[in-house]
């Protein structure tokens, strides 16, 4: 029989409350971003299902279709969020007060945003029917950290960290300052006479990464690559 070289569990089964909560509980219900997105984006089922498992309120401000789906529906029945308040307010939103140049530079909005996902309602038109600034507007509070976790670890982890990949990428792997950070053990990975258990070793660094970067396993394939968007063709773009 083949080896099989993938780590257990890395199937999604579905936006749940029992994956938000998988040993991490310093996540928070999103703010309700969606009243303040482009009307476009009302209809992107990939964010409205992620917003709404963010934070069910989200669902008001759905597009008629997706009020009547099903899976967006589900979503938002299955937020480990549900019964939780929503994030609180700020006294004071920072961007509604800053020259309109910096409303729409995107670098200052994501920033601003770290801190509170109500300032999203400042931010210029532009970023407001940008599908990858709106998620992290409604993110759950606690995530906002992971979002510059660099490409190399953030491929990894979405690859499913299979012996395949970290064989492939080792060099690139052990040079990332992220995952070097988070201390991947790898030392012994090329070495023949330590003959190492590379499929234990896969388990131990989904393991660390997922606690790492708490939200990227519990959202949809595709949110991840909205939130995480590590293809080639975006590499210089955030």
């Amino acid at each position: 029989m083949p080896v099989e070289l993938r780590c257990a569990g890395m199937e999604w089964a579905g936006y749940s409350s029992a994956a938000a909560r998988g040993g991490h509980e310093n996540l928070k219900r999103g703010a309700p971003v969606l009243r303040w997105v482009a009307d476009r984006l009302r209809e992107d089922k990939t964010l409205v299902c992620f917003l709404v498992w963010s934070n069910p309120t989200n669902l008001c401000w759905a597009s008629p279709a997706l009020q009547a789906d099903a899976e967006v529906v589900g979503a938002a029945l299955a937020s480990p969020f549900y019964a939780e308040p929503p994030p609180p307010v700020p006294v004071t939103c920072v961007l509604a007060f800053v020259d309109e140049g910096l409303r729409a530079d995107k670098a200052t909005v994501l920033t601003a945003l770290a801190l509170s996902g109500y300032e999203f309602q400042f931010a210029s038109e532009a970023l407001r029917a940008d599908a990858y600034v709106a998620a992290w507007a409604g993110a759950p509070v606690g995530s906002s950290a992971s979002r510059v976790l660099s490409k190399t670890f953030m491929r990894t982890l979405k690859a499913g960290v299979t012996v395949e990949h970290v064989s492939a990428f080792y060099q690139i792997i052990v040079q990332d300052d992220d995952c070097k950070r988070f201390s991947f053990d790898l030392h012994n990975w090329q070495n023949p006479r330590c003959r190492p258990d590379k499929l234990r070793d896969c388990e131990n660094i989904l393991q660390r990464m997922s606690s790492c970067c708490p939200l990227c396993l519990r959202v949809a394939p595709a949110a991840r690559e909205l939130l995480w968007p590590t293809r080639e063709e975006w590499d210089g773009v955030f």
